[in-house]
């Protein structure tokens, strides 16, 4: 993800701004909290400007296909992508984040543990299965 030139280059622009930033005597926000308000800011003009784009539409010219695509207005919409959905680096790092503060933010799991005898040549095994449950639902235990 890093060794993307995209990335690269909107991380260098951040850089930069955050270090002209601190230079003016600019306070307030971490230098970190800095870097990443600034990296925001210009991947979010990178997205305006760079990845959405207008649709090129193709069709077969009949009269009814050129009526549908003149009343449904496919060529003057503009066509914009999830923010994450442009970019494979850009996928994987934000929906990891995504995951993650999900993790965080969901119900605290709770585990039941089951003993479930099972027998083979060996040995006679009792097997553990675990079984998550949340607040909102829960397992009858006997």
């Amino acid at each position: 993800a890093i060794r993307s030139p995209r990335v690269l280059n909107i991380s260098l622009t951040a850089g930069v701004l955050t270090y002209g930033f601190k230079r003016m005597g600019g306070s307030g926000l971490k230098l970190w909290y800095r870097f990443m308000l600034f990296f925001s800011i210009v991947w979010a003009f990178y997205y305006k400007y760079f990845v959405k784009e207008m649709p090129s539409v193709r069709f077969v010219r009949t009269l009814w296909n050129s009526m549908i695509v003149e009343k449904a207005r496919l060529q003057k919409a503009q066509f914009s992508p999830t923010v994450w959905g442009y970019n494979r680096h850009a996928q994987t790092i934000i929906c990891l984040a995504l995951s993650s503060l999900e993790y965080f933010w969901s119900h605290p799991l709770e585990f039941i543990q089951e003993l479930v005898p099972s027998f083979d040549a060996k040995a006679n095994n009792t097997q553990k299965i675990h079984w998550a449950q949340t607040e909102d639902v829960r397992i009858k235990t006997e």
